[in-house]
């Protein structure tokens, strides 16, 4: 076990460095750095532990336990961060730390004041012996930290649901890969739920098998996130967000309305910001010089439509023009839909043939 927590805590330093290295200063990253940090910290104690550091410091055992309180509430900000528009922390958030800071200042008087004089094995025997109090906390924290993957899933949930109408692209920034995540974490932590009370009530698996089980997929977890994340380049949508002043607070006219929608033409076909593959609402908003929500009303009300089938309406219709266009008969579909502002060819068929009613390569047969 001693292995796979040096490799858990190495892992975890190189994700912060990777991090921090990267240039990524929003919140969110600065969130995922210090959960990272917390992770590092309490591997470390365990580790400590397990090469009997505790034995000969017997007044330094413990502290470290109350570190797990910290993963929910981290998870959970760094998912509300991430979807947030305009990313901030906010002084009611403290209020996820109250079982952190609680339990470890009963942890304090606990062993400083009531157990004073304890020896290694009498603080040992004290934290981790099966008995019912331990019991009742430890499935407090595991149940806590469900509570916090579930909220953190519906929050992402409902982003997702919001999507299509600020973004003309959902790949990375549909925090799919979070998700993913989020139902390992879930399993993990039913997965020692269910070992907790083998090994706790029935007596069927050691001390030692549980901690396997809980530090081994704390230990993990750095290697799963970093995988992720990592490999989705972790686009948060604080990144694709302009902001505009102008008619800000205004209530538009139907004449307003239509002056938008022949500008919002114009500029779609003669600059044609569609090919621009992480185009969101608010870029295209600037370009007009009107804010976000009058864009979202327009395309709504006169095309019938949200942000992102409108501008990959107009994807669709740039690559049926050069699949017509014989300078690009060279070009491969796939190459076309990049070409014409497509991310993926998963985004690619699905948009097509919602507009066409058909693949793209059966569209290519009908009009080569």
């Amino acid at each position: 076990m001693g292995y796979l927590l040096v490799l858990g805590i190495a892992q975890a330093i190189f994700f912060v460095l990777v991090l921090i290295f990267g240039k990524r200063s929003s919140l969110p990253s600065r969130i995922l750095i210090s959960w990272m940090l917390i992770i590092a910290a309490n591997l470390f104690g365990v580790l400590l532990a397990v090469n009997g550091f505790f034995r000969s410091n017997p007044n330094l055992f413990g502290y470290d336990t109350t570190l797990v309180f910290l993963h929910g509430p981290m998870l959970y900000l760094y998912v509300v961060t991430s979807i947030a528009s305009n990313p901030k922390l906010k002084w009611e958030h403290l209020i996820h730390f109250i079982p952190y800071v609680f339990f470890t200042c009963y942890l304090i008087y606990f062993l400083k004041i009531e157990n004073r004089d304890a020896g290694y094995q009498e603080i040992r025997q004290l934290l981790y012996d099966p008995n019912t109090t331990l019991l009742i906390l430890e499935v407090c924290i595991h149940a806590l930290f469900i509570i916090y993957i579930i909220a953190s899933n519906v929050a992402l949930k409902i982003f997702q649901k919001k999507l299509p109408a600020s973004y003309s692209f959902t790949e990375g920034i549909d925090f799919k890969w979070l998700q993913k995540v989020m139902y390992a974490l879930l399993s993990i932590s039913a997965i020692i739920l269910v070992s907790m009370l083998l090994s706790d009530v029935l007596g069927v698996f050691s001390l030692e098998f549980k901690g396997l089980i809980f530090y081994g997929s704390m230990a993990l977890l750095p290697f799963y996130l970093f995988f992720h994340a990592i490999n989705r380049k972790m686009v948060y949508p604080s990144e694709h967000q302009v902001v505009t002043q102008k008619y800000k607070n205004s209530t538009l006219t139907q004449t307003d309305v239509v002056k938008i929608q022949d500008r919002l033409e114009t500029i779609m076909t003669m600059e044609k910001p569609f090919l621009d593959g992480q185009l969101s609402i608010s870029k295209l908003a600037s370009m007009l010089n009107i804010h976000q929500k009058e864009l979202s009303q327009v395309i709504n009300e006169r095309y019938q439509t949200n942000f992102f089938h409108f501008v990959n309406g107009y994807r669709v219709a740039e690559v049926e023009k050069k699949i017509a266009n014989p300078a690009y008969q060279n070009f491969s579909l796939l190459g076309i839909a990049f070409d014409s502002g497509f991310n993926t060819k998963s985004a690619f068929s699905k948009a097509f043939k919602r507009v066409n009613g058909i693949t793209p390569s059966e569209f290519k047969k009908r009009n080569q």
